[in-house]
């Protein structure tokens, strides 16, 4: 368990790094985590940023698991195996409901600020690429759907 004195300086460092970045968020007291809000390729996405013991966790929802296309699945996994292993810094992921998201982690003792920068930027850019790339390529056809993130 982390004490209060390092999560605060954690949460400081941070908070210092998004100002630096010139980067608008939220601290939600409830989550214990940044919130920033972005609007890539026509659609809302919140990133989070947040910490365990050993690391910072920077996240997004990209497509809920009622929205992959079951008869494309196979071909949408590998083609979000292959990003991961062609794109530097871009991470796909697969929550235990089918949600299909994006996320980086820094160890906390190697957060300096170009580390910061570096893998919080994946994180749209990993969205971004799975709208331009990867959705076309599974011939995605979007439902209309009220937004809701799985980590908010």
């Amino acid at each position: 368990m982390m004490n209060q004195e390092i999560g605060d300086h954690i949460k400081e460092k941070i908070e210092k790094y998004l100002a630096l970045m010139n980067l608008k968020f939220d601290w939600n007291p409830e989550l214990k985590a940044f919130l920033l809000n972005y609007r890539i390729e026509g659609r809302k996405y919140t990133v989070i940023i947040d910490w365990t013991n050993n690391w910072i966790v920077m996240r997004a929802e990209i497509l809920p698991a009622t929205e992959v296309p079951k008869n494309r699945i196979e071909m949408l996994y590998r083609l979000l195996l292959r990003a991961n292993h062609d794109l530097p810094e871009v991470r796909y992921d697969l929550d235990e409901e089918g949600n299909i998201g994006t996320s980086q982690q820094i160890e906390i003792d190697a957060c300096l600020f170009d580390v910061f920068e570096e893998e919080f930027f994946a994180v749209p850019f990993a969205i971004k690429y799975f709208w331009t790339d990867i959705a076309p390529k599974i011939e995605y056809k979007e439902r209309r759907r009220p937004i809701e993130f799985m980590y908010t």
